[in-house]
This record gives C-alpha cells, sequence and structure tokens, in this order.
C-alpha cells in the first residue's frame, strides 16, 4: 500500500479485531512503529467512523456484536464453513512442509484453537475412520499418522491391521 497513514491504521484495525488476543495501546504502537498519540488518534478516527472501541485494564479491541463489526468481520474472516474447508485444503497438500504447518497454525491463530481444534478432531477422527474402513474392505494394514496413545502418553505412526470397527 503507498499510503502509509492507511496502511497503519487498518493494519491496527485488524490487530484490534484478533479474536484469541488483545493488545495494550503500547503494544499497538510498538507492532504499528508508531506514537501511542497516533494509536489514540487512530481510535478516535475508528470511534468516528462508527466502530466501538472499547478499554479494559488498559487493552483495546472493537465491540463485537454491531452491525459495522459483522460486516468488518464477514470481509476480513471466513465462517467457520469456509474455514474448514480451508484447513481440508491445507490438509491436502501431500508432503508435511513447513509452509502447510505454518498455514494451519495461523488458521488456529485466527479462529482460536478450542474452535479449531475440536472440528479438526472431529475431522482427524473422521479420516481415520475412512482410512481404517478403506483398509479393512482391501484387507490391508493402515498406518495411523500421529496416533496419540493416552496410556504411554506418545504420538507415533502405529501400523495396524483392523478387522472390525466398534463403538
Amino acid at each position: 500500500m503507498e499510503q502509509p497513514k492507511q496502511d497503519r491504521a487498518l493494519r491496527m484495525l485488524a490487530l484490534m479485531l484478533q479474536r484469541t488476543r488483545r493488545y495494550s495501546v503500547a503494544q499497538l504502537a510498538e507492532r504499528l512503529g508508531i506514537d501511542r498519540r497516533t494509536v489514540y488518534r487512530y481510535i478516535n478516527t475508528f470511534n468516528e467512523a462508527g466502530y466501538v472501541v472499547l478499554t479494559d485494564h488498559h487493552h483495546v479491541r472493537l465491540a463485537t456484536g454491531t452491525a459495522i463489526h459483522r460486516q468488518l468481520s464477514d470481509l476480513l474472516f471466513f465462517n467457520q464453513e469456509e474455514a474448514m474447508t480451508l484447513y481440508n485444503a491445507i490438509e491436502s497438500i501431500e508432503t508435511d512442509t513447513r509452509l502447510r504447518e505454518e498455514l494451519k497454525s495461523k488458521l488456529a491463530t485466527i479462529y482460536g484453537t478450542s474452535l479449531v481444534s475440536e472440528k479438526l478432531m472431529r475431522m482427524e477422527k473422521n479420516r481415520n475412520t475412512k482410512h481404517l474402513m478403506e483398509a479393512m474392505e482391501k484387507r490391508r494394514r493402515a498406518v495411523l499418522r500421529g496416533y496419540s496413545s493416552p496410556s504411554s502418553n506418545t504420538q507415533r505412526d502405529r501400523l495396524v491391521e483392523p478387522f472390525a470397527l466398534t463403538t
């Protein structure tokens, strides 16, 4: 963006929209490389534009639930279905690359680890179940990647020979 003031204001707005992190005025100033006074000027600008900026315990954030907040969130963030579609696309990258892991991490950061991880755990269980059912049909072994054993508190790939599934 060739307009540094607008760029910083939009980046500050995006930081204040984050659901998983709150920033103090000092943190925003440091992160954006601006004065604290400039942060306050941007806050005033946001208020004048119709955003409700809340302060609590020296942290600033945008009020949620307002019409303008919903409109901005709809523009900037994915809904749950879109986020899961994006996660599936990331997961379909066959090799375990650093980029793949970074993308998954960013997705979890944006949407909160509990929201995403709950969905991802269900997806992973469904994927494992599907993988096991295919192996049973073909009478072959299956590899469960990253299997987490509750009894030994270890995580590793497991080679299994499925013969039945129970609920």
